[in-house]
């Protein structure tokens, strides 16, 4: 055996010799692996959930230490009888790049373009090294036009194409990918998938898990597991040198939107359809939403605007589209879970939101549901969600999936009737006393929908329901929802496999690009971009022509559903036009879509000025207004708050939904002063209750120093990011260094801290729209049982917060972060004229307010 430090056989990228790991020290994830992974070879590891496919490409790329054996990875013998060599693997991760399955716990900064150079700065790159990784590693996946954006508020598919940014700009010579393709759209997946294809002809070695024989066509060697155990280890049998080649090679799971061409209804039909007289009998519709515009909370561009969808009693509905286009969105909205901005929607003859009248000031919200409205409609619709692991909070699985049926208040022997058969409608029976927590993801989801299954609902809302799972798991979901149509449940199933759509839809709904409005698209018969593309290439599986089936004279679908799939006309007239680029990588041409999303900062005066220089003027301004003691000092402060929010561009808008909460706090213990204090003159006496002069004067004096502190802190962080707040806090801490304290790591949890504190409160905001969408008193039950149901979220939300903190590590570690380490930094900071103005302006503002202290 090579000794420890010496240079092993640099033919093989990766060797294992008997590795085993376990995780809870009774059963093995990896059982006696032994394997050799050659330099530039492209390796699929496939096989069922719960194989130990991510835990084997864990060891790979150098995140997890087996239990036994032997692992060598690019050379460096990193684990052996000694155990785990730190340095050795130090040294191996330099050189490999990781993408998990959840591109949201891999996603360290809050600015994409800061999240993509993480690894670069860890590595040491040169500034212009660090330059020309940002642009080529964004250029490949298309996502330039956001390097500036927020990688919290984008779609899962683009997180997941930022993480893919993210390994590139490391320059890897192996790169381990763990289903990343799972949540993207087809022809995002398709660029991925050249990208890979233009990577490996670079000589980069490529570990690929995935479920997709048309991605295991590409791949020189297939792994197959199961168990902890590698059953097969062959060499691929219809191996193509390219994508576009892989899309004719048998066998393949799913079809290419490109491949497919299926009839969709006239334009006629469905345009009388909707503004005709069936607005009027809207019981014949499961689902009829009307004219809906949906815009995110901080965001002047609608996700969803002037959309139309209507399903029919009992039909199966595919709704497609590309990452971001707003289809979980309009989940939601059908689920009550979000209010639309405009519009009118109605679910199994419940209006979930109704028009309203304008008003003088103009147009005005739709009316949601009451609660009576709410109580009926989670009674007949179920929802499943993207993330499964969200959805989940009760102790065990049979407690779990008899939520949602205690909540409708049946009996218990009918709701172990119902856990029943939803559990061996899914064949998970064995997994009933199991906590949801210790299950695979997979396992995870089939339970999730259980839950929802359980409840019997009349419609049925499943987003992406499949992903991430092995054709056996894939399989039991099909033909749940086979039965579930068979029973006449309505059903709108969110995906993005052609393939699983052909086979289970009557219509298939394909989503415009969110970024053009519909109502402005063009009918282009010579062929339409973007979405327009997907109806236009559409075809069935027999590879004839379709018939259309569907009228609003004849809702029941009677015929075979595989033969008779049609496409709405609206998804052509309202489609969108991308823009589009074609660039080269590595000499390999290819088309990917630029979405634009404003970016997460307004560039402004306040936003040029170096932030040590700007975090300390405010924090000097901030400690100063607890010196002011009269109106005239007070007059002075909200000047220079005034112009503050002006070199900020901060609108008032924004600043009130930034600090409403907090003023709000303030103003109600500012006003409690009146009657604590009992200075100055006596105004009015009740009993034990006296109000003075100097009572209202010191809850002003309060109310007014707490709203001066919060509105100030607001604009400065809005006018700057907060990365640059904690490298200008790691510069400012730096002579700390000198006696020994790691002001690196601290600055690095401070910004970890703002990336995973949003993550967290959207997580705990998830499992309590489970708990709603299923029935929970959270949503509309007495004050005391929503603080009980409040209770719940607790276990779910610590429990992700330990996957969270699990994951962060294996990022951290992905992008070659040490403690202690001398990183080189993208943003270098200066301080100019413009700086020293500010400081000039901060001592003029001190002089100002000492002078009024006079007065």
């Amino acid at each position: 055996m090579t000794q420890r430090g010496q240079s092993a056989n640099q033919a093989y990228a990766a060797q294992l010799r008997h590795v085993s790991f376990s995780y809870d020290a009774s059963s093995w994830a990896l059982n006696d692996i032994s394997l050799d992974i050659r330099s530039g070879e492209w390796v699929c590891i496939t096989g069922p959930n719960g194989s130990g496919k991510s835990t084997l490409s864990k060891v790979i790329a150098g995140l997890s230490a087996p239990d036994d054996g032997v692992v060598t990875l690019l050379g460096n013998i990193v684990f052996d009888a000694q155990g785990a060599h730190a340095a050795q693997y130090r040294s191996a991760r330099r050189d490999i790049g990781a993408v998990f399955q959840n591109p949201e716990d891999q996603i360290v900064t809050t600015v994409i373009e800061d999240d993509v150079v993480f690894g670069p700065e860890n590595l040491g790159f040169s500034r212009r090294d660090m330059a020309q990784a940002i642009s080529d590693s964004l250029h490949s996946v298309g996502l330039e036009s956001m390097r500036f954006a927020d990688p919290t508020h984008i779609s899962g598919g683009q997180q997941q194409r930022v993480a893919i940014a993210g390994a590139m700009a490391m320059h890897p010579r192996m790169v381990v990918l763990d289903e990343i393709t799972a949540m993207l759209d087809p022809e995002a997946r398709e660029d991925v998938m050249r990208i890979l294809s233009a990577w490996h002809a670079q000589g980069v070695t490529i570990v690929h898990v995935t479920h997709l024989a048309q991605e295991v066509q590409l791949a020189q060697r297939v792994i197959r597991m199961d168990h902890g155990r590698i059953i097969a280890n062959d060499v691929a049998r219809h191996r193509t040198d390219s994508f576009e080649k892989s899309n004719n090679a048998p066998p393949v799971e799913e079809q290419s939107l490109e491949e497919t061409t299926l009839w969709y209804a006239s334009e006629s039909e469905h345009i009388t359809d909707l503004n005709g007289t069936a607005r009027n009998t809207t019981r014949e519709w499961a689902i009829a939403i009307d004219c809906v515009t949906y815009r995110y909370p901080h965001s002047q561009q609608a996700v969803l605007d002037n959309y139309p969808l209507f399903v029919a009693q009992g039909q199966t509905v595919a709704l497609m589209g590309r990452n971001g286009s707003g289809k979980t969105t309009l989940a939601r909205l059908i689920s009550a879970l979000d209010s639309p901005d405009e519009g009118s929607i109605t679910v199994a003859g419940i209006p979930v939101s109704s028009r309203r009248n304008a008003s003088l000031f103009g147009t005005r919200k739709p009316k949601p549901a009451n609660s009576r409205q709410r109580k009926a409609l989670r009674r007949s619709v179920g929802y499943v969600m993207q993330h499964p692991e969200r959805q989940l909070f009760a102790e065990t699985v049979a407690q779990d999936v008899a939520y949602g049926p205690r909540n409708q208040g049946l009996a218990e022997d009918e709701i172990a009737k119902r856990v029943d058969e939803a559990l061996s409608l899914l064949h998970i029976q064995d997994l009933a006393q199991r906590s949801p927590f210790d299950l695979s993801g997979g396992q995870q989801r089939l339970v999730a929908i259980a839950g929802v299954i359980a409840c019997h609902p009349q419609v049925l809302i499943l987003d992406e329901p499949t992903a991430n799972l092995d054709a056996h798991a894939k399989q039991r979901i099909i033909n749940m929802l086979t039965h579930l149509h068979k029973q006449g449940v309505t059903i709108l199933m969110i995906t993005h496999d052609v393939e699983e759509a052909h086979s289970l839809a009557d219509r298939i709904e394909i989503m415009p690009d969110s970024k053009d409005s519909y109502a402005d698209g063009d009918d282009d018969s010579n062929g339409i971009n973007g979405t327009a593309d997907i109806v236009d290439n559409l075809t069935d599986a027999t590879g004839n022509t379709t018939q259309n089936q569907f009228s609003t004279d004849s809702p029941s679908h009677e015929t075979p559903r595989a033969a008779n799939v049609s496409v709405s006309r609206h998804a052509l007239q309202y489609a969108s036009r991308p823009s589009v680029e074609h660039i080269d990588v590595n000499n390999q041409s290819m088309s990917l879509q630029s979405p634009k999303v404003n970016a997460s900062v307004r560039s402004s005066l306040l936003s040029s000025f170096d932030p040590r220089i700007l975090l300390v003027v405010t924090i000097i301004a901030m400690f100063s207004a607890f010196t002011i003691s009269n109106a005239a000092q007070l007059m002075v402060a909200g000047t220079l708050v005034v112009a503050a929010a002006c070199a900020g561009r901060i609108r008032v808008g924004e600043l009130v939904r930034a600090t409403h909460g907090f003023l709000v706090l303030f103003i109600f213990t500012g006003l409690l002063n009146i009657f604590f204090v009992r200075t100055g003159s006596i105004l009015v006496q009740w009993g034990p209750l006296i109000l003075t002069t100097g009572g209202i004067a010191a809850s002003v004096l309060y109310i007014c120093r707490f709203a001066l502190v919060i509105i100030l802190g607001a604009i400065v962080m809005n006018a700057t990011t907060p990365i640059a707040v904690t490298d200008a806090c790691e510069s400012l801490m730096s002579p700390l260094r000198n006696f020994g304290i790691h002001t690196q790591d601290i600055a690095l949890v401070m910004s970890l801290s703002v990336r995973f504190l949003p993550t967290l409160s959207s997580e705990a905001r998830a499992i309590a729209d489970a708990q709603a969408s299923r029935g929970g008193s959270i949503e509309s039950g007495s004050p005391l049982q929503r603080i009980r149901a409040l209770g719940a979220i607790v276990v779910p939300v610590f429990a992700g917060t330990l996957r969270h903190a699990d994951n962060l590590s294996l990022a951290l570690d992905a992008r070659s972060y040490e403690s202690g380490i001398q990183r080189a930094h993208w943003r270098v900071m200066s301080v100019r004229r413009r700086d020293m103005a500010l400081i000039a302006c901060a001592a003029l503002y001190i002089v100002a307010l000492c002078a009024a202290a006079l007065f």
